[in-house]
């Protein structure tokens, strides 16, 4: 019976069954139904694989033991996700042909100060490289402020990510007026969202003190982690 290392686990559980599952730990079908948490969006991958593989063993056994021990790591499923692409079997065998029920992709957008046109507080960009496919889930996420967004009476600038028009399920109001450098784990109301249908992801960029067309420098890249479920 094969057995899987649950690197992202489901979520939205369907139940509380699944609720219990954790990124780290082994599963198989006499414990958990490995398909029933493909379906609700958790990413395995093949312990035959992870066995002869210390950086990706390592991570899970140390999650495993810290959740034993009632300490739930913050960030696990990106961090076992990143243990699981930096092993030493992730080129070859981790990331291809059947060995994961998922396929891991990223989409990135770079948005700078000029495209933000609006004489109002607020501005949707829909860009073409944030659209994602069926049955895409978000695993991780991350922004990149190379320059800050200012301008003459501005006081602030935000942004926030969703699935749809003005929506932060994804980020969440974050700063990109005064913060430089990479801001990671930009959480938002539904961070690791499952979209069953192609979806635009959108990106709301909200101004205080001016209109955001005040910007005169800024720019920002987002990337998104997602998983492409079967």
């Amino acid at each position: 019976m094969a057995s899987w290392i649950v690197v992202v686990p489901p979520a939205a559980p369907a139940s509380s069954h699944y609720r219990t599952v954790f990124s780290g730990q082994v599963v198989d079908d006499a414990n958990i139904p490995v398909a029933a948490l493909v379906a609700q969006g958790a990413l395995l991958w093949p312990t035959t694989i992870g066995a002869t593989d210390p950086v990706a063993t390592a991570a899970a056994k140390i999650f495993a033991s810290r959740r034993a021990k009632g300490r739930d790591p913050v960030d696990a499923a990106s961090a076992m996700l990143a243990a699981v692409a930096q092993g030493t079997n992730a080129n070859t065998e981790g990331w291809s042909g059947a060995n994961l029920f998922a396929a891991v992709q990223k989409a990135t957008a770079t948005i700078g100060f000029a495209q933000l046109t609006t004489a109002g507080a607020t501005q949707t960009l829909v860009l073409p490289s944030l659209m994602l496919p069926a049955n895409a889930r978000i695993l991780a996420r991350e922004l990149n402020v190379t320059a800050a967004f200012t301008g003459p009476g501005l006081t602030g600038m935000t942004v926030s990510v969703g699935g749809a028009a003005g929506s932060n399920d994804i980020v969440n109001g974050q700063s990109v007026f005064t913060l430089l450098g990479l801001i990671a784990g930009t959480s938002g109301t539904n961070p690791q969202p499952l979209y069953s249908a192609a979806t635009q992801v959108n990106v709301l960029f909200t101004a205080t003190g001016a209109n955001v067309n005040a910007a005169t420098a800024g720019s920002v890249t987002i990337d998104l982690l997602i998983a492409l479920l079967p």
